[in-house]
């Protein structure tokens, strides 16, 4: 392990890397998002399939399971939303906390 420069300032390396964090936060966030949204228009969109004119009980079936697949993975993504989001707010609380207290 190296040691560390001699005129290294270690509160801004650390602001530094909490500003990268919160960035990639949010990132993750959007992503998240749009991975919801996409689940969630596939769950809506399978659930009309599986209400509108009867074609066959396969094709309905098929319909509901696609419906309930995409609702799971719209509810993981929404979770994953969440966290992100709330990873965020604590890690923008704490770096203005530390930029307070100096």
């Amino acid at each position: 392990m190296e040691a560390a420069a001699a005129d290294l300032d270690v509160q801004a390396y650390c602001r530094s890397l909490a500003l990268q964090q919160i960035q990639m936060l949010t990132r993750l966030a959007e992503i998240g998002m749009q991975l919801a949204e996409a689940e969630g228009s596939r769950a809506i969109a399978a659930q009309a399939r599986a209400a509108g004119p009867r074609s066959g009980e396969t094709s309905v079936a098929t319909a509901r399971a696609e419906a309930q697949e995409a609702g799971l993975g719209f509810s993981r993504f929404s979770r994953s939303v969440q966290r992100s989001l709330s990873l965020r707010a604590r890690a923008a609380d704490q770096l203005y906390a530390r930029d307070k207290a100096e």
